[in-house]
């Protein structure tokens, strides 16, 4: 039987499951400031939740291309441009961000940017 887990590296898509509640709890805290720790077994989300934030405290703070540049990897904590390709593939399937002719990433919903600008911070 094929192992049905991702081992590796931060899961995305499909891969990326059963976090609906987390992300609410998670949403929640930092919107009213409260300091979160997230705590698991290895290999239970955890970096692919900061990745994904990450990125989008980079969009939300005017970064929309350029992301694989390495001081935008190391200020943002993406880790490798193959995490941002990822990152960004799934963000545009769930609707959360599109890219302009340009190349430019933007939000699909502008509040979602001013949220996390006012809110975020970068895991």
């Amino acid at each position: 039987m094929e192992n049905p887990f991702i081992i590796g590296k931060a899961a995305e898509g499909e891969y990326f499951i059963n976090r609906t509640e987390d992300r609410k709890r998670l949403e929640a805290n930092l919107t009213h400031g409260i300091n979160t720790i997230i705590i698991s077994p290895r290999r239970w989300g955890k970096t692919s939740t900061e990745l994904q934030y990450n990125f989008m405290n980079a969009v939300a703070n005017g970064v929309t291309q350029g992301f694989t540049r390495k001081n935008i990897l190391k200020k943002y904590r993406l880790e490798t441009s193959a995490n941002v390709q990822a990152i960004k593939k799934s963000m545009i399937s769930r609707d959360l961000i599109y890219t302009e002719d340009d190349g430019s990433i933007m939000f699909c919903d502008p509040i979602l940017g001013l949220w996390i600008k006012r809110y975020g911070t970068t895991f």
